[in-house]
């Protein structure tokens, strides 16, 4: 059966379109949920009618798409974090965070649509990207600070440890050659006393 679409069906066709589809799946759900009409040899105007109306509504889904690209990219983010000793996070900054800290600004997104190339786990800047339209993505930066209760200047008793162990070898590598040594002259003084005497 042959249709007019009068929206956009994914995977199927974009408004205006004249696809061809199974009857049952025309009569049974295109057609009831005003997706679709019978393709009609009359319907030529009402398909070039739902065409600039598609058209139309489309323009003004790229213009808004462009003027929150603008405001994203115009926008300063900071998000504080709990974080450990060389900046690295007690977990990770998630897009839920990021939507939430763009909500304050007074733009509501998708979280979603939030694209992280990888998990924020430490202190800096990141790239973040929002998928705002299948033909419009704004790309902006996330800076994250370390927040008050973080215990940026504590070393964890692991830490200590591996700090504390180069130190250790180094005292240790500086002792080994005295006492080498004093062996080495120990051994070759009674190896001398036990010479036997030789008799002419």
């Amino acid at each position: 059966m042959q249709i007019v679409l009068q929206e956009t069906v994914h995977n199927l066709g974009g408004a205006g379109s004249i696809v061809k589809v199974k009857d049952g799946y025309a009569r049974n759900y295109l057609i009831p949920r005003g997706l679709a009409i019978p393709a009609t040899a009359g319907s030529q105007k009402h398909i070039e009618h739902i065409q600039r109306l598609s058209e139309k509504k489309r323009a003004t889904e790229i213009k808004d798409a462009e003027d929150l690209k603008t405001k994203l990219e115009s926008i300063s983010l900071t998000i504080e974090a709990k974080s450990g000793e060389r900046g690295k996070l007690y977990g990770s900054v998630t897009s839920s965070d990021i939507a939430a800290a763009i909500a304050e600004k007074g733009i509501e997104v998708d979280r979603r649509k939030i694209v992280i190339d990888h998990a924020l786990r430490s202190l800096g800047e990141h790239n973040v990207r929002l998928k705002i339209d299948p033909e419009v993505s704004a790309e902006f930066k996330v800076i994250v600070e370390p927040s008050e209760d973080s215990d940026v200047q504590d070393l964890s008793p692991i830490e200590e440890m591996v700090t504390s162990e180069p130190e250790a070898d180094e005292a240790a590598a500086g002792e080994a050659p005295s006492e080498a040594a004093e062996e080495v002259a120990t051994a070759e003084a009674e190896a001398a006393d036990s010479e036997p005497e030789v008799k002419e």
